[in-house]
């Protein structure tokens, strides 16, 4: 134990060292911010109304006086700015101001007279080193009010911000972000060291966080704002996983394998870094705020509602996801609670891959490469980024409830006591997403059937009583929600037959909300392709959507598992998997439906590719090399991901 004590300690001396230097230097390489007035970020530009669009122009309304603020920004050295503001989008009775003026520190830098198009001013703010920060603030010599109907006191329409340091200087990141990236990756190196990694380890696993954390806590206004303080919780929420594990370590007297230590830290640490993406002010919101809203519909007893396809058609908004937050609102904005939320249950599917595969196939290894690789799916960033937060809750919580059910009849002597929980996490999934429904419903039937057939004589009756369970969380799924759009879904049904096989050209729909508290829903449908393409998009897609390296894995890991000839459990849900999969890419070459497969299916793609990295590495030379890099291959490209959610 004290040798684990003096390895936390290291690690958190090495990891907080290396997380202040690495932000030092990497806030050195780019200490400016540059904002498009189209995000609204309140607490770096207060007195900044919402955002509006003029045209192709977005731009904000200050009030009377609006401002720039950078906390904690080095004054030891001299700062340009650029504001582009026009006097004009004012009604034609009201006049532009007579001159607008910029001051910093409560002194009036200089005074401009603005036109009526949109014009860059520049600005020199001098050092002034007894000021802790910045701030430019913008006042209009006149400001007016819309209407009745609009009582904001408007001031000028500035379309863009921008700030830097010049150059000549090396300048000092903002106090708030250093200590957040010192506590982050300190905190991370001294979990890595309480729950049993060697010397090197710890400090290596301190040394990598600081350096992945320091372009999220560098770029534009991260260093600046709230964000910087809430790191500190973001890496707090990673290291409880840590903790916990370490504390049952010491109390249970039981080390750890290498392989569960090395899924712990990976998965912490990838929920972390994806955290620091995810809620970053530079990340666009999308549908974010929609989701929140859906949220707090539920949370005052609102449970049944519908939604829109991109082509127009109506079904069921599963609301799984929000019942999971519920008892969690109070405890951040719900923006960031369904963010985490989504987040925490990506990284718990890794897992359970991992303990399926180490219990089932005794094959750590595999496992662990396949949480590593599930981390990576590149279609699972997507829907995350586009904040189609149900969904992407439900095809993480159903890796989830397959693991569960594949574990359950696998171990059913020792863990038949588990059936109300493996019950429960399958209808959590089932009561997601209208896709998952679909999807895993006949994932675990045909999971069960495959078992039944192909399984050894010890567990076929173990598939037919987890059929009939997996049966009987459907039917509570259709009783509690889905059974109630019987009208939707024979409108939408009529639909589907009739353009069954004569898929239309692009049309325009108008779709009202039927709870009236939506404004209408309008867009128009894309085109439908040819039948020949849409039988060979999806095979293209896999690549774009899996990886191809992750591909390239689990076409190698099907091949091995194929020669195998295994008849396992876990075998046999991946035949299940995969004969959904080819249910739906049929069922959408020929009909509009479409339930989003390969997302469904990016589980059992890690799962396989895993497998197959294994039976590689196990290999020598060449085959061993090109494993390593195709797992490489897909961590750099996630990584590259979170990268692009910033630019």
């Amino acid at each position: 134990m004290k040798s684990r004590l003096a390895r936390a300690l290291l690690g958190l001396t090495v990891g907080a060292l290396a997380g202040a230097l690495a932000i030092a230097v990497g806030y050195a390489s780019a200490p400016g911010v540059s904002l498009d007035m189209g995000r609204y970020l309140p607490d770096l530009t207060p007195g900044f109304y919402e955002p509006e669009l003029a045209g192709e122009t977005l731009f904000a309304w200050t009030a009377e006086q609006g401002s720039l603020q950078l906390v904690g920004a080095d004054r030891r050295i001299e700062w340009n700015c650029t504001v582009r503001l026009t006097g004009g989008m004012r009604p034609l009775h009201v006049p532009i101001p007579s001159d607008v003026s910029f001051s910093a520190d409560g002194i009036v830098l200089s005074r401009v007279t603005p036109t009526g198009t949109f014009a860059d001013y520049s600005v020199k703010i001098p050092p002034r080193p007894q000021v802790a920060g910045l701030m430019l603030t913008i006042r209009p010599s006149a400001s007016f009010v819309p209407g009745d109907q609009d009582r904001r006191h408007l001031g000028v329409a500035v379309g863009h911000l921008a700030c830097a340091p010049a150059s000549g200087r090396w300048p000092v990141p903002p106090a708030a972000a250093m200590v957040s990236a010192a506590i982050a990756a300190g905190g991370f190196a001294a979990a890595a060291g309480l729950l049993g990694l060697g010397a090197a380890g710890t400090v290596l696993a301190g040394i990598a966080i600081a350096l992945l954390q320091a372009f999220p806590l560098t770029v534009q206004f991260a260093p600046y704002g709230a964000y910087a303080v809430r790191v500190r919780w973001m890496a707090a929420w990673a290291w409880c996983p840590l903790l916990v594990l370490a504390a049952c370590q010491a109390i249970r007297r039981r080390e750890f394998v290498a392989y569960e230590r090395a899924v712990a830290l990976v998965s912490a640490s990838s929920f972390y870094l994806k955290l620091l993406a995810l809620l970053h002010p530079a990340k666009e919101v999308v549908d974010a705020i929609f989701q929140a809203h859906r949220f707090e519909w539920v949370l005052a007893g609102q449970y049944y509602f519908t939604s829109v396809t991109p082509r127009g058609y109506k079904f069921p908004y599963a609301i799984g996801l929000y019942l999971v937050a519920a008892p969690f609102a109070a405890l951040m904005d719900h923006v960031s609670l369904l963010r985490v939320i989504v987040l925490a249950t990506w990284m718990a599917a890794g897992v359970a891959l991992y303990l399926v595969t180490a219990r089932v196939w005794h094959d750590r290894l595999a496992g662990a490469l396949a949480a590593v690789l599930f981390n990576t799916v590149p279609i699972v960033f997507d829907v995350v980024a586009s904040a189609n937060h149900p969904n992407a809750f439900g095809e993480t919580m159903a890796p989830v409830a397959i693991c569960a059910f594949v574990w359950l009849i696998d171990r059913w002597s020792r863990l038949a006591w588990a059936v109300p929980a493996v019950a429960t996490l399958i209808v959590v999934a089932l009561l997601s997403h209208l896709s998952t429904f679909a999807t895993l419903s006949v994932t675990l039937l045909a999971a069960s059937a495959a078992v039944w057939f192909w399984g050894s004589d010890v567990v076929k009756r173990r598939a037919l009583v987890a059929g009939v369970l997996v049966t009987g969380m459907i039917v509570v799924a259709v009783g509690v929600y889905y059974g109630h759009f019987a009208d939707t879904y024979l409108g939408q049904i009529k639909r589907v037959r009739a353009e069954t096989g004569n898929l239309p050209a692009s049309r325009t729909f108008v779709l009202v909300d039927p709870t009236q508290r939506r404004d209408v829903a309008r867009g128009t449908t894309p085109a439908a392709p040819p039948f020949w393409m849409r039988l060979v998009q999806p095979v293209a897609q896999s690549g774009t959507s899996f990886g191809w390296p992750t591909l390239a894995l689990a076409l190698a890991g099907g091949w091995q598992l194929r020669r195998s000839r295994r008849r396992d459990p876990l075998t046999l849900a991946l035949v299940g998997w995969l004969a959904m999969f080819l249910l739906f890419f049929l069922a959408g070459t020929w009909t509009p439906v479409e339930m989003r497969y390969h997302l469904a299916t990016s589980g059992a793609v890690a799962l396989l590719g895993g497998y197959g990295a294994a039976e590689l590495w196990r290999r020598s030379g060449l085959l061993r090399a090109g494993a390593v890099l195709l797992v490489l291959g897909s961590v750099v490209g996630a990584l590259a991901t979170c990268a692009r959610w910033l630019a």
